[in-house]
């Protein structure tokens, strides 16, 4: 396990290109692709989103991995950002994590004979995990990554609730899965950057809903992901700000030491939910580009 401790941020670089991309089953799921001309790209990194935001939010870690020859892909998973479907609900788990294949999939079009890496946030890491672990099951046909990052993952709530209230979310949801519960944004619970907050603020794409079948789903699979981290196959590395008030900093180092060696789990003092948009970032995005080198193709 390491702990890293945080310090100043970064500026991101100048020169990257925008592409506009289309993923899922019925090519409706909004997506973009950044990469950098005049760079030799060494590797594509797919990022799966948190609830209630969208792939446009990793614009400056897209400039960050760009310049080192990265080539980033981000689509809006359904009832996000500017995909289809109702906010914050998902008519299948089963389905969303197919779609996880399918932006592997549009990725490596755009990012041909390049390895690819899967990176999830929040909920995108929970399901980014299980689409990792159940892929033989669900989605054969599309593509494995090579590695496996997670930031903050959906593992379990900092706060998980009792079983009884687990149980009874569960039953309701089944009854009434398209029953969307809204919380407030509070920006200042995701990252301790003033502009930041004021960006998800005035984001039009943000939203704050979630659908009891979303979230009893999100329960059960990072029960199950957690479960199951011994099956992992992957090299795996997991970052998790250690004052994060939305998902377990210790669930993630538990995964971590159930997957043993193909897991490195890296802590940060001090960093909220969102550790890619801390005014400490650079740290963050410094051990991301370390620990991404060992798949870089031969420049």
């Amino acid at each position: 396990m390491e702990r890293i401790e945080t310090g100043e941020g970064i500026e991101t670089g100048e020169g990257m290109i925008e592409e506009a991309l289309l993923s899922g089953f019925r090519g409706d799921l909004r997506g973009r692709f950044w990469k950098r001309p005049e760079v030799q790209p060494v590797g594509g990194l797919v990022i799966v989103h948190g609830l209630g935001e969208h792939g446009q939010r990793y614009r400056s870690l897209a400039e960050d991995l760009t310049a080192a020859g990265w080539c980033v892909v981000a689509v809006d998973l359904p009832g996000h950002g500017l995909s289809p479907g109702r906010r914050g609900h998902i008519a299948s788990y089963d389905q969303t994590l197919r779609e996880v294949g399918t932006m592997l999939d549009s990725a490596a079009t755009v990012c041909p004979d390049l390895p690819l890496v899967l990176l999830g946030h929040s909920m995108g890491g929970n399901l980014a995990t299980n689409y990792v672990l159940r892929r033989q099951e669900v989605a054969r046909e599309s593509i494995c990554p090579v590695g496996l990052v997670l930031s903050g993952p959906m593992f379990l709530p900092q706060k998980p609730p009792p079983r009884p209230q687990i149980f009874a979310a569960w039953l309701t949801g089944r009854l009434l899965p398209w029953w969307t519960i809204r919380t407030p944004i509070s920006g200042d619970r995701l990252t301790h950057n003033r502009t930041v907050i004021e960006e998800i603020r005035e984001d039009p794409l943000m939203h704050n809903r979630l659908s009891l079948y979303l979230g009893t789903q999100l329960l059960a699979q990072g029960r199950y992901a957690l479960d199951h981290a011994a099956a992992l196959d992957l090299p795996t590395l997991l970052m998790h700000g250690e004052d994060d008030p939305i998902t377990s900093h210790r669930a993630s180092e538990s995964f971590a030491l159930r997957a043993g060696e193909r897991a490195e789990f890296v802590s940060f003092p001090g960093l909220l939910h969102e550790i890619f948009h801390e005014p400490e970032r650079a740290h963050v995005v410094a051990k991301l580009r370390d620990w991404l080198t060992r798949f870089e193709a031969v420049r």
